[in-house]
């Protein structure tokens, strides 16, 4: 991405963020432009680096694994198995002639319904600050990953929603189930988790 495709994102995010001030409830306006946002980064064209290239080359050759067992079992894919699982369930039908729109549009939804689901859990605890949480996660993600195709990004949704259960909820059991979902779609997550645990 060149460095002033990154300067109108941000300055749309920041107009945005700004934008909600106008309003009485600005956690609903904030995310209505998270759900805008994820699905205008489904429809980016260009792919930021290899990284994001070989997470397509797995989603393109998936469908040549007769079943999840094969493919959680082949060593041609280097990705963690909670990826693979996800992958082998995204319909391989295509939009326009290329069928990694519906990839990058199905990780979107994903992300966009866990932070629906962080966002009506903060309401309910009237917890402060949900924009400005949209704001610096969707401005760090889009700047250094692309937020469509890094399976970091969908693990941190997840970890995210996992703290929430532990922190606000109490809920360990609930917690610790979200919290394997997000270290099986990447290891990272395993090890962030338990220094968050531990401080």
């Amino acid at each position: 991405m060149k460095i002033i495709e990154y300067t109108y994102i941000f300055s749309a995010a920041y107009f945005m963020l700004l934008l909600t001030k106008r309003f009485k409830d600005r956690a609903n306006i904030a995310m209505l432009i998270i759900a805008i946002l994820f699905f205008l980064i489904t429809f980016r064209s260009n792919l930021i680096n290899s990284d994001a290239m070989s997470y397509v080359y797995y989603f393109k050759n998936v469908k040549y694994f007769s079943s999840l067992n094969e493919l959680l079992g082949s060593t041609a894919f280097r990705i963690e198995h909670g990826y693979r699982v996800l992958l082998y369930f995204i319909p391989t039908i295509t939009i326009f002639n290329n069928d990694i729109y519906i990839y990058k549009l199905v990780l979107s939804i994903i992300n966009t319904l866990i932070f629906y689901q962080i966002f009506i859990e903060w309401k309910k605890e009237s917890i402060k600050g949900f924009e400005v949480f949209v704001f610096f996660y969707l401005s760090f993600f889009i700047a250094i990953f692309e937020l469509a195709i890094i399976r970091f990004s969908l693990a941190s949704s997840f970890f995210i929603l996992a703290y929430h259960y532990l922190i606000f909820k109490n809920n360990k059991m609930k917690a610790l189930f979200v919290f394997i979902i997000a270290a099986s779609l990447h290891y990272a997550i395993a090890i962030t988790g338990v220094i968050y645990v531990y401080f």
